[in-house]
């Protein structure tokens, strides 16, 4: 009997993974799949996005995207005045994407 390639304990099952290691596969490529931003930054040619965590709280990420190809609903253009944000809120957004464009 052949052993998974993976953990090496278990017999194959399917595609040369136990059936404890396919479905750890499978959820983690499902969980990568729903991985989409809820908002994106964009300034000075940087593009951030904003994902969605536990509790409702945003996590930032630096994304390699173009901001030509963003959808324009959900982009928050910090080159330009942003209408219904504070000006304390539009400093912190710029300091959150200089700050993951500069590490």
């Amino acid at each position: 009997m052949t052993k998974c390639v993976i953990c090496e304990q278990r017999p194959r099952w399917q595609d040369g993974y136990c059936a404890n290691c396919a479905s750890k596969l499978k959820a983690e490529r499902k969980a990568k799949a729903n991985d989409k931003p809820k908002y994106y930054l964009t300034y000075q040619g940087n593009v951030v996005g904003l994902f969605t965590k536990g509790g409702g709280k945003l996590t930032p990420r630096l994304l390699t995207r173009s901001a030509n190809s963003l959808p324009k609903r959900n982009t928050i253009d910090l080159n330009r005045y942003c209408v219904g944000y504070s000006r304390k809120v539009i400093k912190g957004f710029k300091a959150c994407v200089l700050s993951l464009a500069n590490t």
